[in-house]
């Protein structure tokens, strides 16, 4: 009777053996991709920063062209060439808005 009793819990031990091994291979796995995810999200940051940075940058550029005149010389603004200037800028803007980082 005590061999079977012996038996029955060294059973149950390889069991929560085997439980344990799998629960440890599942949070290494867990751990694993959090790190991951952690390394995107900084470089998410990263470029987030830099797009806001020249989007203030761009929005500068933007409210000289609004204004229709340069600040330090007042240069009229209006003409052909600083037209495709603006529009060039604000291309750019738009560019930067939408590159907002992925983080799957």
């Amino acid at each position: 009777k005590k061999d079977i009793e012996i038996s029955d819990k060294n059973s149950a031990i390889k069991v929560k053996e085997e439980t344990k091994k799998k629960y440890s291979e599942d949070l290494s796995n867990v751990t694993s991709q959090l790190s991951g995810a952690k390394v995107k999200l900084q470089e998410a940051k990263e470029v987030l920063a830099k797009n806001n940075a020249a989007l203030i940058e761009i929005s500068k550029k933007i409210a000289i062209y609004d204004k229709n005149k340069w600040p330090h010389c007042l240069s009229d603004l209006t003409d052909d060439g600083h037209f495709k200037i603006r529009e060039a800028i604000v291309s750019k803007k738009e560019i930067f808005e939408n590159n907002a980082p992925n983080i799957e």
